[in-house]
């Protein structure tokens, strides 16, 4: 069962977020700013729908890229390990816990962003009859 080794479980919760989330927060505001720039421009109102999406397609992106590392690192953890490797799955969940998520966070953002902006071109598309 998880949780029953002699693992420290709360290294898990001490990734770095407290510099992601703050990144993610200006990432979001940007986006946001420019979309209402774009909404007052009448040659690029079109494209605030498209900001607009991709700033909220970002949202389940970062959430669910995060829980996955968080699951994936709770497995890494509670693997069982002979002792000649103990050394590189401490370096392999190092890096998992403080790198992971820098990488994990930008793919899940740029891939709920350009998620959300293809939801965003079919919705468009199909408000004009083209299916």
């Amino acid at each position: 069962m998880l949780g029953t080794g002699d693992r420290n479980w709360n290294s898990i919760w001490e990734m770095p977020y407290f510099i992601l989330l703050p990144l993610y927060a200006l990432y979001l505001l940007a986006l946001f700013m420019l979309g209402a720039v774009l909404l007052f421009v009448p040659k690029l109102r079109s494209y605030a729908s498209f900001v607009f999406a991709a700033a909220f397609g970002s949202l389940p992106g970062f959430i669910v890229a995060n829980v996955v590392l968080v699951v994936f690192s709770i497995i890494v953890l509670d693997l069982p390990a002979p002792k000649s490797i103990q050394t590189v799955q401490a370096i392999f969940i190092g890096a998992t816990i403080f790198i992971g998520p820098f990488i994990v966070s930008t793919a899940g953002v740029l891939l709920g962003s350009l998620v959300g902006v293809g939801v965003m071109w079919r919705l468009k598309r199909n408000q004009r009859g083209v299916v």
